[in-house]
């Protein structure tokens, strides 16, 4: 297929909520972001972008090859496992960077 019909994203619809929901947490939290440490403020970025766009972008993508191309268990398992990697690797970033942020006693 050419173009994506509306019907083939139905199953991932959630996931363009989540989109904006991201989006407006961004807007909140800049603030606080621009006062944190460069170190701080890219690991922040990178583990963010690594777990919203495995949760979201990959969720999208996902859901339009299950539809759209033929299926295959091999596919869909291997899709969910590099999503759910990629997830956990952001959290593990997140971790890493806020346990390197430096205190102030």
């Amino acid at each position: 297929k050419l173009f994506i019909a509306e019907d083939d994203l139905l199953f991932s619809d959630w996931a363009y909520g989540g989109i904006i929901v991201v989006a407006i947490l961004f807007l909140i939290f800049l603030p606080f972001m621009k006062q944190l440490p460069r170190n701080t403020k890219v690991g922040f970025f990178i583990a963010a972008a690594l777990y919203v766009g495995a949760a979201l972008g990959l969720e999208i993508v996902g859901s339009f090859y299950l539809f759209n191309v033929e299926y295959s268990r091999w596919v869909v398992v291997l899709s969910t496992t590099i999503e759910e990697a990629l997830e956990m690797l952001g959290i593990i970033l997140f971790i890493q960077t806020i346990s390197e942020y430096p205190q102030k006693m």
